[in-house]
């Protein structure tokens, strides 16, 4: 699985020097064998999201066909990438003029990970990343007077080809937007915007302890 994309992998049979790769409707991907008798990989691309169907055929050099094999792969998309959400920071520490320590919730379903992004002390940029199995991460030789920010990496399926990311958000707001807000109550508010799902930008979104969300007055057109 890929985004947009996949890869199909084969076993070519013995007398084979070329093949295709066909998907959807008659359209397919064509390759040379480049040593028959041993797996060969195949990346299509332009793929649909969704479930597809891929299935192989090669030719021998008096154009014989052999037997069309199939393989079902799921290919991920905006639809996937649009229901992510980076993980929760909540809370930072500072251990020193030059090292930070950054306290994340739980990994969500397919987080891989989070990468932290930030400014070393020599000026360049550098970066660090922390399994999905981790929620805190000791990050030195950083420059703390220079923003720094964090992003989720996702993986749809263990053996897909390609990641998937979120927007990355500024550490240093996130850590001051988080509060410990589980015993607050929303008495009332003036307005709120629920959007076409109805959950858009609602006043309780004030408190609800995620930086990703927010609340957004009534939308009024003039």
């Amino acid at each position: 699985a890929g985004r947009y994309r996949a890869k199909v992998e084969f076993k070519v049979p013995d007398q084979a020097i070329s093949g295709k790769v066909f998907y959807g409707n008659g359209k397919f991907s064509e390759f040379s064998v480049s040593d028959a008798g041993t797996v060969q990989s195949v990346i299509v691309d332009e793929l649909p999201e969704g479930k597809q169907t891929l299935r192989v055929v090669t030719f021998n050099d008096e154009g014989q066909v052999s037997d069309p094999k199939a393989v079902f792969v799921n290919v991920y998309g905006d639809n996937y990438q649009n229901g992510l959400a980076s993980r929760q920071l909540l809370n930072q520490s500072t251990i020193s003029p030059t090292s930070v320590e950054i306290f994340f919730k739980e990994a969500k379903a397919d987080e891989v990970g989070v990468r932290i992004l930030f400014t070393n002390l020599s000026g360049a940029k550098d970066s660090i990343m922390i399994t999905s199995s981790q929620t805190s991460v000791l990050v030195n030789n950083i420059k703390l007077t220079e923003p720094y920010y964090y992003y989720s990496v996702f993986k749809p399926e263990q053996e897909a080809i390609d990641v998937f990311t979120t927007a990355k958000i500024n550490a240093k707001e996130a850590a001051m937007l988080s509060f410990e807000k589980t015993k607050w109550t929303l008495v009332s508010f003036s307005s709120q915007e629920p959007g076409s799902d109805g959950k858009w930008a609602l006043a309780s979104y004030i408190i609800d302890n995620n930086v990703s969300t927010f609340w957004h007055s009534e939308v009024v057109a003039s």
